[in-house]
């Protein structure tokens, strides 16, 4: 079977629609509105998502969205992420997280100054040139 490797950008579940802009202009402040002065003597009114991290509780809001704090990527295989394929990916110049998923799906980080397309070809040709038996071999 030859190995295959495909991308998607990754979609945060908390905020799918990270790239829109959802302010209404009904909820646009007015300089005659005295509601923003008032909202900060009265408790917050609704949920707070959180996450809990090594660093501590971070709240969830737009801003701290993953999409908005790393350039991420998920991976489909039809092969194994062994912990070999594992380390060609974290070693792979560009990629600042790898979190694997499941047997044949992972997610990528690539940081912020390094070139996206570049990253994600390095990672195809090392993974593909490392998992492609060499034509030399006699396979029986």
């Amino acid at each position: 079977m030859t190995p295959k490797l495909g991308w998607i950008k990754f979609q945060d579940p908390f905020f799918p629609n990270t790239n829109k802009d959802n302010i209404d202009d009904e909820d646009c402040f007015d300089d005659d509105n005295d509601d923003l002065e008032d909202g900060f003597d009265e408790p917050h009114k609704g949920n707070m998502r959180v996450v809990v991290t090594p660093m501590g509780a971070i709240p969830l809001t737009e801003q701290s969205s993953p999409n908005k704090v790393f350039n991420l990527w998920v991976a489909h295989t039809n092969f194994n992420i062994t912990p070999e394929v594992a380390k060609i990916v974290e070693n792979t110049e560009g990629v600042e997280t790898l979190d694997i998923f499941s047997r044949y799906r992972m997610r990528i980080g690539i940081g912020k100054m390094f070139d996206t397309k570049t990253t994600m070809r390095m990672i195809n040709n090392n993974l593909l040139h490392t998992l492609t038996p060499s034509s030399g071999t006699n396979e029986q």
